[in-house]
Protein backbone atom coordinates (compact mmCIF):
# COMPACT_ATOMS: atom_id res chain seq x y z
CA UNK A 1 0.00 0.00 0.00
CA UNK A 2 2.73 2.35 0.54
CA UNK A 3 4.20 1.73 -3.00
CA UNK A 4 1.34 1.89 -4.36
CA UNK A 5 0.39 5.89 -2.62
CA UNK A 6 4.08 7.23 -3.21
CA UNK A 7 3.85 6.20 -7.03
CA UNK A 8 1.61 8.56 -8.24
CA UNK A 9 3.25 11.10 -6.57
CA UNK A 10 6.22 11.08 -7.87
CA UNK A 11 5.26 10.12 -11.56
CA UNK A 12 2.79 12.73 -11.46
CA UNK A 13 5.02 15.51 -13.22
CA UNK A 14 6.24 13.39 -16.02
CA UNK A 15 2.72 12.21 -16.89
CA UNK A 16 1.40 15.85 -17.80
CA UNK A 17 4.32 15.65 -20.25
CA UNK A 18 2.22 12.87 -22.13
CA UNK A 19 0.48 13.75 -25.38
CA UNK A 20 -2.46 11.99 -27.34
CA UNK A 21 -0.21 9.78 -29.18
CA UNK A 22 1.93 9.18 -25.81
CA UNK A 23 -1.52 7.84 -24.14
CA UNK A 24 -2.36 5.94 -27.48
CA UNK A 25 0.76 3.91 -26.29
CA UNK A 26 -0.37 3.14 -22.93
CA UNK A 27 -3.24 2.01 -24.31
CA UNK A 28 -0.80 -0.48 -26.15
CA UNK A 29 -0.13 -1.91 -23.30
CA UNK A 30 -2.29 -4.74 -22.71
CA UNK A 31 -1.50 -5.91 -25.46
CA UNK A 32 1.84 -5.81 -25.64
CA UNK A 33 2.32 -7.75 -22.08
CA UNK A 34 1.92 -11.29 -21.89
CA UNK A 35 1.74 -12.76 -18.48
CA UNK A 36 3.13 -16.16 -17.48
CA UNK A 37 1.50 -16.99 -14.14
CA UNK A 38 3.18 -20.51 -13.91
CA UNK A 39 6.81 -18.34 -12.75
CA UNK A 40 7.19 -15.11 -11.13
CA UNK A 41 9.57 -12.46 -11.36
CA UNK A 42 12.95 -11.91 -10.36
CA UNK A 43 14.92 -8.91 -9.14
CA UNK A 44 15.38 -7.29 -12.89
CA UNK A 45 12.70 -4.59 -12.55
CA UNK A 46 13.74 -3.91 -8.94
CA UNK A 47 17.28 -3.76 -10.44
CA UNK A 48 16.31 -0.94 -12.97
CA UNK A 49 14.09 0.90 -10.22
CA UNK A 50 16.88 1.38 -8.21
CA UNK A 51 19.02 2.84 -11.11
CA UNK A 52 16.42 4.73 -12.38
CA UNK A 53 15.91 6.54 -9.16
CA UNK A 54 19.44 6.90 -8.23
CA UNK A 55 19.60 8.94 -11.33
CA UNK A 56 16.75 10.30 -10.36
CA UNK A 57 18.46 11.62 -7.03
CA UNK A 58 21.75 12.59 -8.53
CA UNK A 59 20.49 14.56 -11.56
CA UNK A 60 16.77 16.04 -10.36
CA UNK A 61 14.98 15.37 -13.80
CA UNK A 62 11.39 14.18 -13.54
CA UNK A 63 11.51 11.36 -15.89
CA UNK A 64 13.71 9.40 -14.43
CA UNK A 65 11.30 8.67 -11.55
CA UNK A 66 8.51 8.25 -14.49
CA UNK A 67 10.95 5.29 -15.44
CA UNK A 68 11.65 4.22 -11.53
CA UNK A 69 7.62 4.18 -11.19
CA UNK A 70 6.96 2.16 -13.92
CA UNK A 71 9.81 0.07 -13.08
CA UNK A 72 7.79 -0.48 -9.58
CA UNK A 73 4.97 -1.31 -11.57
CA UNK A 74 6.18 -3.97 -13.57
CA UNK A 75 8.39 -5.52 -10.61
CA UNK A 76 4.69 -6.06 -8.37
CA UNK A 77 2.97 -7.37 -11.61
CA UNK A 78 5.49 -9.77 -11.64
CA UNK A 79 5.49 -10.36 -8.45
CA UNK A 80 1.50 -10.64 -7.64
CA UNK A 81 0.26 -12.23 -11.24
CA UNK A 82 3.49 -13.82 -13.52
CA UNK A 83 6.67 -13.43 -15.50
CA UNK A 84 6.00 -10.83 -17.96
CA UNK A 85 7.62 -11.59 -21.43
CA UNK A 86 10.41 -9.87 -22.80
CA UNK A 87 8.77 -7.58 -24.64
CA UNK A 88 8.18 -5.83 -21.43
CA UNK A 89 11.53 -4.09 -20.81
CA UNK A 90 11.03 -2.33 -24.22
CA UNK A 91 7.87 -1.12 -23.43
CA UNK A 92 9.02 0.65 -20.16
CA UNK A 93 11.90 2.00 -22.44
CA UNK A 94 10.16 3.55 -25.30
CA UNK A 95 7.27 4.91 -22.81
CA UNK A 96 9.82 6.97 -21.44
CA UNK A 97 9.54 10.77 -22.00
CA UNK A 98 13.59 10.73 -22.12
CA UNK A 99 13.08 8.41 -25.02
CA UNK A 100 11.15 10.78 -27.22
CA UNK A 101 13.24 13.94 -26.30
CA UNK A 102 16.58 11.50 -27.31
CA UNK A 103 14.65 10.77 -30.78
CA UNK A 104 13.60 14.36 -31.14
CA UNK A 105 17.09 15.36 -30.21
CA UNK A 106 19.68 13.49 -32.32
CA UNK A 107 16.89 12.90 -35.15
CA UNK A 108 17.45 16.09 -36.46
CA UNK A 109 20.68 14.38 -38.05
CA UNK A 110 17.97 11.45 -39.33
CA UNK A 111 15.98 13.68 -41.20
CA UNK A 112 18.99 15.35 -43.10
CA UNK A 113 19.54 12.74 -44.39
CA UNK A 114 16.07 11.74 -45.53
CA UNK A 115 15.40 15.28 -46.73
CA UNK A 116 19.48 14.89 -49.08
CA UNK A 117 18.29 11.52 -50.27
CA UNK A 118 14.75 12.90 -51.29
CA UNK A 119 15.68 16.05 -52.96
CA UNK A 120 18.42 13.67 -54.84
CA UNK A 121 15.93 11.03 -56.16
CA UNK A 122 13.88 13.20 -57.44
CA UNK A 123 16.03 15.55 -58.79
CA UNK A 124 17.09 12.90 -61.32
CA UNK A 125 13.63 13.42 -62.84
CA UNK A 126 12.86 17.16 -62.19
CA UNK A 127 15.82 19.59 -61.78
CA UNK A 128 13.88 22.29 -60.21
CA UNK A 129 14.05 20.75 -56.85
CA UNK A 130 16.90 21.64 -54.63
CA UNK A 131 17.76 21.03 -50.13
CA UNK A 132 18.87 23.12 -47.69
CA UNK A 133 19.03 21.02 -44.54
CA UNK A 134 15.72 19.58 -43.72
CA UNK A 135 13.61 21.77 -46.01
CA UNK A 136 13.28 20.41 -49.88
CA UNK A 137 12.47 23.37 -52.23
CA UNK A 138 10.17 22.49 -55.02
CA UNK A 139 8.86 24.74 -57.69
CA UNK A 140 9.03 27.87 -55.31
CA UNK A 141 7.26 25.53 -52.40
CA UNK A 142 9.09 23.97 -49.01
CA UNK A 143 8.51 20.67 -47.77
CA UNK A 144 10.10 19.50 -44.46
CA UNK A 145 10.75 16.18 -42.62
CA UNK A 146 10.17 17.85 -40.13
CA UNK A 147 9.90 16.65 -35.99
CA UNK A 148 6.52 17.94 -35.40
CA UNK A 149 4.88 15.49 -38.71
CA UNK A 150 2.90 12.82 -38.29
CA UNK A 151 5.46 10.85 -39.64
CA UNK A 152 7.99 11.23 -37.23
CA UNK A 153 5.55 11.57 -33.96
CA UNK A 154 4.86 8.09 -34.65
CA UNK A 155 8.42 7.21 -34.29
CA UNK A 156 7.86 5.71 -30.38
CA UNK A 157 4.52 4.93 -31.73
CA UNK A 158 5.77 2.36 -34.58
CA UNK A 159 8.29 0.55 -31.81
CA UNK A 160 5.37 -0.53 -29.61
CA UNK A 161 3.34 -1.35 -32.56
CA UNK A 162 6.39 -3.60 -33.60
CA UNK A 163 5.94 -4.96 -30.03
CA UNK A 164 2.13 -5.71 -30.51
CA UNK A 165 2.80 -7.21 -33.84
CA UNK A 166 5.46 -9.73 -32.12
CA UNK A 167 3.63 -10.67 -29.15
CA UNK A 168 0.07 -11.05 -30.56
CA UNK A 169 2.04 -13.45 -33.34
CA UNK A 170 3.57 -14.92 -30.35
CA UNK A 171 0.49 -15.43 -28.67
CA UNK A 172 -1.30 -17.14 -31.65
CA UNK A 173 1.46 -19.62 -31.85
CA UNK A 174 1.58 -20.63 -28.61
CA UNK A 175 5.86 -19.88 -27.85
CA UNK A 176 7.84 -16.79 -26.37
CA UNK A 177 10.34 -15.06 -28.01
CA UNK A 178 14.03 -15.02 -27.49
CA UNK A 179 14.91 -11.35 -26.56
CA UNK A 180 17.14 -11.37 -29.39
CA UNK A 181 14.54 -11.67 -31.97
CA UNK A 182 13.05 -8.80 -30.13
CA UNK A 183 15.71 -6.92 -30.68
CA UNK A 184 15.70 -8.27 -34.61
CA UNK A 185 12.63 -7.10 -35.33
CA UNK A 186 13.26 -3.07 -33.36
CA UNK A 187 16.48 -2.78 -35.28
CA UNK A 188 13.97 -3.96 -38.48
CA UNK A 189 11.37 -1.78 -37.37
CA UNK A 190 13.44 1.29 -36.87
CA UNK A 191 14.66 1.20 -40.88
CA UNK A 192 11.10 1.00 -41.85
CA UNK A 193 10.31 3.84 -40.17
CA UNK A 194 13.23 6.11 -42.03
CA UNK A 195 11.70 4.34 -44.71
CA UNK A 196 8.54 5.84 -44.80
CA UNK A 197 9.30 8.86 -43.62
CA UNK A 198 11.56 8.84 -47.08
CA UNK A 199 8.69 7.97 -49.53
CA UNK A 200 6.73 10.15 -47.21
CA UNK A 201 8.76 13.08 -48.34
CA UNK A 202 8.72 11.81 -51.64
CA UNK A 203 5.21 11.86 -51.73
CA UNK A 204 4.31 14.98 -50.23
CA UNK A 205 6.28 17.03 -52.97
CA UNK A 206 5.13 14.66 -55.61
CA UNK A 207 1.93 15.57 -54.62
CA UNK A 208 2.21 19.57 -53.51
CA UNK A 209 0.52 18.69 -50.09
CA UNK A 210 2.16 21.59 -47.95
CA UNK A 211 2.20 21.38 -44.04
CA UNK A 212 -0.98 21.63 -42.19
CA UNK A 213 -3.06 20.39 -44.25
CA UNK A 214 -5.51 16.78 -44.07
CA UNK A 215 -3.69 15.30 -46.68
CA UNK A 216 -0.17 16.31 -45.23
CA UNK A 217 -0.75 14.36 -42.37
CA UNK A 218 -2.66 11.43 -44.12
CA UNK A 219 0.69 10.59 -45.92
CA UNK A 220 2.12 10.44 -42.83
CA UNK A 221 -0.04 8.14 -41.57
CA UNK A 222 -0.37 5.77 -44.80
CA UNK A 223 3.10 6.05 -45.18
CA UNK A 224 3.75 4.46 -41.60
CA UNK A 225 1.10 1.91 -42.67
CA UNK A 226 2.28 0.83 -45.72
CA UNK A 227 6.23 0.95 -45.60
CA UNK A 228 6.53 0.14 -41.74
CA UNK A 229 3.17 -2.06 -40.17
CA UNK A 230 2.23 -4.44 -43.21
CA UNK A 231 5.79 -5.83 -43.63
CA UNK A 232 6.20 -6.18 -40.33
CA UNK A 233 3.20 -8.63 -39.70
CA UNK A 234 4.50 -10.61 -42.82
CA UNK A 235 8.21 -10.73 -41.38
CA UNK A 236 6.51 -11.78 -38.05
CA UNK A 237 4.84 -14.20 -39.74
CA UNK A 238 7.63 -15.52 -41.47
CA UNK A 239 10.13 -15.37 -38.48
CA UNK A 240 8.39 -16.47 -35.53
CA UNK A 241 7.59 -19.95 -37.01
CA UNK A 242 11.05 -20.75 -37.19
CA UNK A 243 12.78 -22.73 -34.51
CA UNK A 244 15.00 -20.40 -33.67
CA UNK A 245 13.08 -17.31 -32.86
CA UNK A 246 11.99 -19.43 -29.71
CA UNK A 247 13.10 -18.99 -26.68
CA UNK A 248 14.42 -21.79 -24.58
CA UNK A 249 12.31 -23.43 -21.88
CA UNK A 250 12.56 -21.87 -18.54
CA UNK A 251 12.16 -23.74 -15.25
CA UNK A 252 13.59 -21.31 -12.77
CA UNK A 253 11.48 -20.48 -9.62
CA UNK A 254 11.78 -17.43 -7.82
CA UNK A 255 9.06 -17.46 -5.37
CA UNK A 256 11.89 -18.05 -2.57
CA UNK A 257 13.10 -14.48 -3.07
CA UNK A 258 9.83 -12.76 -2.65
CA UNK A 259 9.78 -11.94 1.24
CA UNK A 260 12.72 -9.77 -0.38
CA UNK A 261 11.21 -7.97 -2.75
CA UNK A 262 8.48 -5.91 -1.35
CA UNK A 263 10.58 -4.47 1.05
CA UNK A 264 13.09 -3.56 -1.08
CA UNK A 265 10.62 -1.80 -4.01
CA UNK A 266 8.92 -0.01 -0.69
CA UNK A 267 12.18 1.39 0.07
CA UNK A 268 13.23 2.21 -3.46
CA UNK A 269 9.55 3.90 -3.96
CA UNK A 270 9.78 5.88 -0.33
CA UNK A 271 13.36 7.51 -1.43
CA UNK A 272 11.84 8.38 -4.88
CA UNK A 273 9.05 10.56 -3.11
CA UNK A 274 11.32 12.08 -0.65
CA UNK A 275 13.94 13.23 -3.14
CA UNK A 276 10.95 14.97 -4.86
CA UNK A 277 10.72 17.02 -2.47
CA UNK A 278 14.46 17.56 -1.71
CA UNK A 279 14.76 18.78 -5.31
CA UNK A 280 11.66 21.41 -4.93
CA UNK A 281 13.20 22.73 -2.11
CA UNK A 282 16.43 22.73 -3.66
CA UNK A 283 15.19 24.51 -6.62
CA UNK A 284 13.59 27.29 -4.01
CA UNK A 285 16.78 28.27 -3.03
CA UNK A 286 17.58 29.93 -6.34
CA UNK A 287 17.87 33.17 -6.20
CA UNK A 288 18.33 36.25 -8.35
CA UNK A 289 21.32 37.57 -7.36
CA UNK A 290 24.67 37.54 -9.29
CA UNK A 291 23.53 37.66 -12.17
CA UNK A 292 25.55 38.77 -15.73
CA UNK A 293 24.36 42.30 -16.72
CA UNK A 294 24.00 43.08 -20.13
CA UNK A 295 23.41 46.56 -20.94
CA UNK A 296 19.25 46.70 -22.33
CA UNK A 297 18.38 43.84 -21.13
CA UNK A 298 16.55 42.38 -17.96
CA UNK A 299 17.19 39.29 -16.71
CA UNK A 300 15.54 36.70 -14.49
CA UNK A 301 16.40 33.13 -13.37
CA UNK A 302 14.28 30.53 -13.28
CA UNK A 303 13.69 27.85 -10.69
CA UNK A 304 16.01 25.17 -12.51
CA UNK A 305 18.68 27.84 -12.84
CA UNK A 306 17.69 28.97 -16.75
CA UNK A 307 18.60 32.86 -16.73
CA UNK A 308 16.60 34.84 -19.83
CA UNK A 309 17.09 38.50 -20.75
CA UNK A 310 14.56 40.06 -22.58
CA UNK A 311 14.61 43.70 -24.35
CA UNK A 312 11.32 43.93 -25.52
CA UNK A 313 12.66 42.77 -29.36
CA UNK A 314 14.61 40.06 -28.44
CA UNK A 315 15.30 37.36 -25.78
CA UNK A 316 17.91 35.10 -25.28
CA UNK A 317 18.44 32.45 -22.55
CA UNK A 318 21.89 30.88 -21.04
CA UNK A 319 20.74 27.12 -20.14
CA UNK A 320 22.91 24.83 -17.66
CA UNK A 321 23.94 21.07 -19.04
CA UNK A 322 24.03 17.69 -17.71
CA UNK A 323 25.33 15.14 -20.39
CA UNK A 324 23.25 12.20 -19.05
CA UNK A 325 20.41 15.03 -19.28
CA UNK A 326 17.32 15.22 -22.59
CA UNK A 327 15.23 17.69 -20.49
CA UNK A 328 13.41 20.36 -22.13
CA UNK A 329 16.20 22.69 -21.54
CA UNK A 330 17.17 22.54 -24.99
CA UNK A 331 15.15 24.85 -27.55
CA UNK A 332 13.60 22.02 -29.82
CA UNK A 333 11.47 20.51 -26.62
CA UNK A 334 11.53 24.26 -24.97
CA UNK A 335 9.48 26.07 -27.37
CA UNK A 336 7.42 23.41 -28.11
CA UNK A 337 6.66 22.81 -24.37
CA UNK A 338 5.46 26.81 -25.13
CA UNK A 339 3.38 26.38 -27.31
CA UNK A 340 5.33 26.66 -30.36
CA UNK A 341 5.78 24.70 -33.63
CA UNK A 342 9.42 24.82 -34.66
CA UNK A 343 10.10 24.57 -38.59
CA UNK A 344 12.74 25.01 -41.00
CA UNK A 345 15.94 23.34 -39.21
CA UNK A 346 19.05 23.71 -39.97
CA UNK A 347 22.32 24.14 -39.81
CA UNK A 348 24.10 27.93 -40.23
CA UNK A 349 26.38 30.36 -39.02
CA UNK A 350 26.14 34.24 -37.78
CA UNK A 351 29.41 35.85 -37.91
CA UNK A 352 32.20 33.34 -36.62
CA UNK A 353 29.71 31.27 -34.85
CA UNK A 354 28.33 27.83 -36.36
CA UNK A 355 24.47 27.68 -35.00
CA UNK A 356 21.33 25.66 -35.50
CA UNK A 357 18.71 27.61 -36.90
CA UNK A 358 14.98 27.34 -36.24
CA UNK A 359 11.52 29.10 -36.85
CA UNK A 360 8.94 29.66 -34.31
CA UNK A 361 5.10 29.77 -35.25
CA UNK A 362 2.22 30.27 -32.98
CA UNK A 363 -1.19 31.54 -33.26
CA UNK A 364 -0.75 34.86 -31.37
CA UNK A 365 2.40 35.92 -32.27
CA UNK A 366 4.04 37.18 -35.63
CA UNK A 367 7.05 34.28 -36.63
CA UNK A 368 10.31 33.79 -34.63
CA UNK A 369 13.75 33.36 -35.80
CA UNK A 370 15.83 31.35 -33.20
CA UNK A 371 19.09 30.24 -32.91
CA UNK A 372 21.59 28.36 -30.61
CA UNK A 373 24.89 26.51 -29.92
CA UNK A 374 26.97 24.92 -26.70
CA UNK A 375 29.54 26.28 -24.99
CA UNK A 376 31.42 25.69 -22.33
CA UNK A 377 32.13 29.21 -21.28
CA UNK A 378 35.28 29.19 -21.80
CA UNK A 379 36.10 29.96 -25.99
CA UNK A 380 34.57 26.60 -27.09
CA UNK A 381 31.31 26.41 -29.02
CA UNK A 382 29.84 23.44 -30.83
CA UNK A 383 26.59 22.48 -32.35
CA UNK A 384 27.18 18.69 -31.95
CA UNK A 385 24.98 17.02 -29.47
CA UNK A 386 27.37 14.29 -29.16
CA UNK A 387 30.30 16.29 -29.03
CA UNK A 388 29.44 18.44 -25.99
CA UNK A 389 27.91 15.58 -23.47
CA UNK A 390 31.85 13.53 -24.56
CA UNK A 391 33.44 16.77 -23.49
CA UNK A 392 31.42 17.52 -20.25
CA UNK A 393 31.36 13.31 -19.28
CA UNK A 394 34.75 12.95 -20.13
CA UNK A 395 36.95 16.11 -19.36
CA UNK A 396 34.62 17.35 -16.56
CA UNK A 397 33.40 20.57 -18.35
CA UNK A 398 30.46 22.69 -17.52
CA UNK A 399 28.18 23.42 -20.83
CA UNK A 400 25.38 25.44 -21.27
CA UNK A 401 23.00 26.46 -24.39
CA UNK A 402 22.73 30.17 -26.00
CA UNK A 403 19.56 30.63 -27.46
CA UNK A 404 19.14 34.07 -28.79
CA UNK A 405 15.66 34.72 -30.55
CA UNK A 406 13.88 37.80 -32.32
CA UNK A 407 11.29 38.16 -35.42
CA UNK A 408 13.90 40.62 -36.79
CA UNK A 409 17.09 39.08 -38.17
CA UNK A 410 19.12 42.39 -37.53
CA UNK A 411 18.23 42.86 -33.86
CA UNK A 412 19.05 39.11 -33.87
CA UNK A 413 22.50 39.56 -35.31
CA UNK A 414 23.04 42.77 -33.32
CA UNK A 415 22.16 40.91 -30.31
CA UNK A 416 24.37 37.80 -30.64
CA UNK A 417 27.43 40.32 -31.58
CA UNK A 418 26.54 42.29 -28.06
CA UNK A 419 26.36 39.54 -26.17
CA UNK A 420 28.82 37.60 -27.31
CA UNK A 421 31.52 40.28 -26.78
CA UNK A 422 30.45 41.17 -23.20
CA UNK A 423 30.56 37.50 -22.16
CA UNK A 424 34.01 37.15 -24.05
CA UNK A 425 35.08 40.25 -22.20
CA UNK A 426 33.59 38.49 -18.72
CA UNK A 427 35.77 35.32 -19.48
CA UNK A 428 39.18 37.43 -19.84
CA UNK A 429 38.11 39.16 -16.90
Amino acid sequence: MITVACMPLFMWPALQQFDKIAWFGIFLLPFILKIDRSKTGDWRYVLAAFIFSSLYIVLGQEYWAMAAGLSIIFSLIEIKFGRMNEMAFYALIFYLPITRSFFMLFGFYIRLEITKWAAAIISLFDQSVGFASTIVIHNGAQFSVDAGCMGLRLVITGFLLTLLIVNQRSFQLGISVRRGIVSLFLSLSFVLIILANFFRIVLLILIQSPEGTISHEAVGIATMIVFHTIPLIYLSNWILDKPWAKALPDNISYHKEQFLLYPSIALIALTTLLSTYVNAEKIGLNEQSNLPVFAGFESTKAQDGVISFSNGKATFTIKPLHPLSFSNHHPMICWRGDGFEISNESFGNIGEFSCMKATLKSEKLQPLNTVWWYTNGDGFETISELEWRLRSIFKHVKFYILNFTSSDQNELVFMINSVTNTLNKMNKS
